[in-house]
């Protein structure tokens, strides 16, 4: 048959489309599977449109697809421009859903995340020590440990600098702390706030991309902005009628726009081009009827994920945002911290693209975030969750998998190697949890390449 393709844009995603002559071929290839995991919200009909008028996806996993794709790159027929979408085809065929191994400490861990590069890895845990791990062969290898700071319960957040050299994170304390990863001992410094409240913690920082900022969520309300060039808080704006848990910038290249999420069950869009302290904010946006606890960015200052205490994962599209919006009057009906059950209550404006369930959030704040741009194009999303399991939601199909391995507490926080098919699971049992890709090794020569533990610390154990 004749071929005739087009490109077509969904949520950042390349679709190319084939048409071709035979109208039953046609038929045949254009069937999509029904989103049996995705709740369709309203006015989306345009977007299903879209998904059902799809051929043949960029992003297709299926294996004779890989294969033809390896063997057009063995011929070089894949070019320079082809190699992203080379990259992200392959990878995201394979999904990191089996632990590989699993660090113990025996302290509730509750940060872990890679850079940027994907060159470190650091853990947080409620010991009040971190932990550096080289990331960069694809693997965890241990470097180095040290005591963290002015500790309140435990870590609450933990930020790297744009350029990888510098390490922020807070606690329930006045201030944020900021070490070199160099020499983090003696390289310390301690950025006062200076909140009014007594009782204080910062449950959320971001470093600005152009390095001379760090951005706070914190427990008074307020969104407070810290200038690193002037050594001094420059901004609090009090936006929120509740804690706020999360910040962000809506963008990876520019601080102008910041995303906030609060136990008011809102969530801020703030430009810092006219950015006042009045609390007045650019728009909002509703759809979670129970607090915020966690939203990350897509990095093209349009889409954007959302965990909430209302157990659903929603995902955003930041030009749905409204001038104001009253908060749901029943989020104040339940208490996730003491309760680990959740009767969903009547869902009213709700602006958001797609709502994702199936994980559980309670006790903490659970974080979520988009897989890697570069192995997987950002096709998925993923998410710590109560039960103990990481688990993966499909953007295009809205299918739902969850991690082969269960911790044996929740698991707080994921972070997803940014060129590696490496996922590392942060949980309260006292376990890092070291997820990759099923492979035909067997499971000796599959530990040996997962992880080096050889340098560890004695009172550092680990198992399989």
């Amino acid at each position: 048959h004749k071929h005739k393709k087009t490109m077509r844009h969904f949520f950042g995603f390349t679709i190319a489309d084939e048409e071709e002559d035979n109208e039953e071929d046609i038929q045949t290839e254009n069937q999509v599977p029904e989103l049996t995991h995705v709740e369709k919200l309203q006015n989306q009909s345009h977007l299903m449109q879209t998904i059902q008028k799809t051929n043949q996806l960029n992003l297709d996993s299926k294996p004779i697809h890989r294969l033809k794709i390896q063997y057009s790159r063995e011929l070089g027929l894949v070019g320079r421009k082809s190699a992203p979408s080379f990259f992200s085809n392959i990878g995201q065929s394979y999904l990191p859903l089996t632990c590989k191994h699993s660090i113990n400490t025996g302290a509730r861990f509750f940060c872990g995340k890679f850079s940027k590069d994907g060159n470190i890895f650091v853990s947080a845990a409620q010991d009040e020590v971190f932990r550096v791990f080289d990331s960069s062969k694809g693997h965890l290898e241990f470097k180095s440990e040290f005591a963290a700071k002015d500790i309140g319960w435990s870590i609450i957040d933990t930020d790297f600098s744009p350029d990888q050299r510098f390490l922020i994170y807070s606690s329930w304390s006045h201030y944020i702390h900021m070490c070199n990863l160099q020499s983090p001992e003696t390289a310390y410094e301690a950025l006062d706030l200076r909140p009014t409240d007594e009782r204080f913690c910062a449950f959320s920082l971001r470093f600005s991309p152009t390095s001379d900022e760090i951005v706070a969520g914190c427990s008074d309300r307020s969104i407070y902005i810290y200038d690193l060039t002037v050594k001094k808080r420059t901004l609090k704006i009090t936006g929120h009628q509740n804690d706020i848990n999360t910040v962000t910038f809506a963008d990876d290249s520019s601080s102008n726009v910041i995303l906030s999420g609060s136990d008011d069950c809102m969530i801020k869009v703030w430009d810092r081009r006219s950015l006042k302290s009045d609390g007045k904010a650019q728009g909002c946006l509703s759809g979670h009827t129970q607090g915020v606890t966690c939203v990350r960015a897509k990095g093209d200052s349009r889409y954007f994920i959302s965990n909430g205490k209302d157990q659903v994962l929603k995902l955003w599209d930041i030009r749905k945002m409204t001038d104001s919006v009253t908060p749901p009057s029943t989020y104040s009906n339940f208490d996730y911290r003491f309760m680990t059950h959740y009767a969903k209550p009547k869902q009213v404006n709700d602006v958001s693209l797609f709502t994702f369930s199936g994980h559980s959030i309670f006790k903490t704040l659970i974080r979520c975030e988009f897989s890697p741009q570069h192995t997987t194009g950002g096709r998925y999303v993923v998410t710590g969750s109560y039960d103990g399991f990481v688990y993966f939601y499909d953007i295009l199909t809205g299918e739902r998998c969850q991690s082969r391995y269960r911790h044996r507490s929740i698991v707080r926080d994921i972070s997803w190697h940014p060129f590696h098919p490496l996922l590392v699971s942060s949980s309260w049992d006292g376990h890092l949890g070291i997820h990759g890709p099923e492979t035909k090794l067997s499971p000796q020569q599959d530990l040996v390449n997962s992880v080096v533990t050889d340098d560890l610390p004695s009172r550092i154990s680990t198992f399989y």
